[in-house]
């Protein structure tokens, strides 16, 4: 099996449940989340900041859990946020935020996984 390099400074969905789409049609179908803003920046103490707004695109509630992992100037992994819960309702947006605890941060990788 190759070794697949999962991009950086992207948001991930892990769990095929998340990405199933929302209609019968092929023609119209959509993810059930969407990722309307995905940015990050330094703080004024040198940490990695990240935002990230998730979208409901569905008409009933979803748990999701999600995380970020951050990563050194040579995209090696050095902090990682623990797993938190958010609840959207249906065509709700929220704002994910999470910062580093190391300076050294360059990079990130927000992770969702459909909550049980």
């Amino acid at each position: 099996n190759p070794v697949v390099q999962m991009p950086l400074n992207s948001v991930i969905i892990l769990d095929k449940d998340v990405t199933d789409l929302t209609a019968w049609f092929p023609w119209d179908r959509q993810s059930k989340v969407a990722i309307d803003k995905n940015t990050s920046y330094k703080t004024h103490a040198g940490m990695l900041k990240v935002v990230t707004d998730i979208r409901n695109r569905t008409d009933h509630t979803l748990r999701l859990d999600i995380h970020t992992k951050f990563f050194d100037e040579r995209k090696e992994l050095i902090d990682e946020s623990p797993w938190d819960v958010i609840v959207l309702h249906p065509q709700e947006t929220k704002t994910y935020t999470v910062s580093s605890i190391r300076s050294k941060a360059e990079m990130y990788r927000v992770e969702i996984m459909g909550a049980e």
